[in-house]
Formats: structure tokens, sequence, C-alpha cells
């Protein structure tokens, strides 16, 4: 799961990051890509609440995200979202 602080990640600013990083992230953007792919060739086969994450020990798996039930609660108070919801 990607958060403000991974931006460094996502835009692949080596100035920032440390050959270690580098190296982390170029990998992070290949699986992301490969994962991508996986999606075009044979549609998807995860679940709303799977997330492909990008652990603390710098492996990369897919996931259950803790919060998403808690989040989608939030839905029945937004106006426009129950819709959008739906189709998740």
């Amino acid at each position: 799961m990607t958060h403000g602080t991974d931006r460094c990640l996502w835009a692949l600013r080596k100035p920032d990051l440390n050959p270690k990083q580098w190296e982390v992230a170029n990998h992070w953007v290949d699986v992301v890509q490969q994962e991508l792919n996986k999606v075009l060739e044979a549609g998807n086969i995860h679940t709303s609440s799977q997330v492909l994450t990008l652990r603390e020990d710098q492996t990369i798996s897919w996931t259950i995200d803790r919060l998403w039930g808690e989040l989608m609660d939030l839905v029945s108070i937004l106006p426009g979202e129950r819709k959008a919801a739906s189709l998740l």
C-alpha cells in the first residue's frame, strides 16, 4: 500500500534515494508492471481488499488491507460514493 512518503519510490527520484532504496524502488516498479500485465492478460484475480504491498523487510506480496472494511463503512456518509463502491 502506498503512502505519501513513498513518493520518491513512485517517481524514482534517484537523488533522494540511497543505492539500496534505488534497487528496491526499481524492483517495486518492475513488480507493479508484472502484476498489471497479469491483470491485462487474465483479468483481476484479487479481491478489492487485497493490496500489493512493499513490506518493511522489502519483500513484495499481495496482502489483505486490514482497514478495508472499516474504511468502506465511510461510503454511507460520503455523497455519491455508494454507487461507485457497489462496483467494487
